[in-house]
């Protein structure tokens, strides 16, 4: 008897607080999930901390989870950030969990947070173009910010793809531009564009 309370005992004293294990689970996806995913789980991460850090692992109640979550909310967070801080959260628990750290998880149930996302306005081509204006007038580096502008119109591409552009991903022979040829497109999947605005000294950036 008195053996298996050492043993209990050993095992509640090797779980490790939030924030300890925090530092754990980055250390270990660094490298496996993308440099912008870690970036992004570590920020969050911060925030958590400061409701969960002290509490052991095995300690986190669904209580905490809420109160953590109405907290941001109240703060002026929109519900899809506190959702994803919420899914964060549960990356980092069933990490725990596959290390035999705990065996069940506090947010199991949790309903996420309804929210409508809010429309974001359409720009005419107009004012893009004087936007472009605006841009050689006022800015050192005027021409290459008003073709990146112009290129992300043309070609719907993110303001991050486009900036990771190549020379390498231009045929052309073909007239096309490859988005997301190194992988890191939201969906992993890359996409081929038919016709391109000004590149010349955007990828100049690149």
């Amino acid at each position: 008897m008195v053996k298996s309370n050492s043993i209990q005992s050993t095992t509640e004293h090797n779980i490790p607080s939030f924030s300890s294990f925090a530092s754990k689970y980055l250390y270990e996806i660094d490298g496996v999930k993308r440099p912008k995913t870690v970036e992004l789980e570590e920020l969050h991460l911060k925030h958590l901390k400061q409701f969960l850090g002290n509490l052991k692992l095995n300690k986190i109640s669904k209580k905490h989870v809420v109160r953590f979550r109405t907290a941001k909310i109240k703060g002026g967070w929109t519900g899809r950030t506190a959702n994803l801080s919420i899914t964060i959260l549960n990356n980092l628990l069933n990490h725990a969990k596959d290390n035999g750290l705990i065996e069940t998880l506090p947010t199991t149930g949790l309903k996420p947070i309804r929210w409508k996302p809010k429309k974001r306005p359409l720009f005419a081509p107009e004012q893009i173009e004087d936007f472009g204006h605006a841009a050689l007038q006022n800015c050192k580096d005027g021409q290459l910010l008003a073709d990146y502008v112009r290129l992300m119109k043309t070609c719907g591409s993110r303001a991050s793809e486009t900036l990771r552009l190549k020379w390498s991903d231009l045929d052309w022979d073909m007239k096309q531009l490859i988005i997301g040829s190194d992988g890191l497109t939201k969906n992993h999947e890359s996409r081929v564009v038919g016709r391109y605005a000004k590149v010349s000294s955007m990828l100049a950036l690149c």
